[in-house]
């Protein structure tokens, strides 16, 4: 399959999985306004999981040399389950097309794991490439999802590891 196929595939498909999660109330609508800057933008919270208390909210911030700020709200109301939240950032040029994108999953504990946080706060940063930026009508997209990895086993493993290391003394 040649690059251009391969990218076109890939943007086929993010643009389903985006148009899927717009369904889902989980996206927010491009936002399509001039090229002023900063661009600022924000989404949730929202519930990202339709089985679980999962809760994910994100304000992203882009200044004029490119540079992208992110700080992702992710938390739990389940008591022992735990999650892991993603954030995906992407933007598009007037007609829908995507430009760029960049993404970043953080997890939480549930409500009552010993010694857990289920509610924390990640800021991340990115740098958008100048040509992205030149882009007339360049509209900004936030996507939230749940990267289904469960966290309970690994936590309970972990609070085995660290009662039995308190025990030993």
């Amino acid at each position: 399959m040649t690059t251009t196929r391969k990218r076109s595939l890939t943007t086929s498909l993010a643009a389903a999985a985006t148009a899927a999660l717009l369904g889902l109330g989980l996206a927010q609508p491009a936002s399509a306004s001039p090229n002023s800057y900063p661009m600022t933008h924000s989404l949730g919270p929202v519930v990202v999981s339709p089985q679980y208390p999962f809760y994910e909210g994100a304000d992203v911030k882009i200044n004029q040399s490119g540079q992208l700020n992110v700080t992702q709200h992710v938390f739990d109301h389940s008591w022992f389950v735990g999650f892991n939240g993603g954030t995906m950032v992407v933007l598009l040029d007037a007609a829908g097309n995507e430009l760029w994108r960049t993404q970043q999953t953080h997890g939480v504990d549930g409500q009552y794991v010993p010694f857990g946080n289920s509610d924390r706060y990640y800021y991340w940063t990115d740098q958008v490439p100048q040509n992205v930026l030149n882009t007339p009508g360049l509209q900004v997209q936030i996507v939230l999802f749940n990267n289904p990895q469960l966290t309970f086993w690994s936590t309970a493993a972990s609070i085995v590891r660290q009662v039995a290391g308190a025990i030993k003394g």
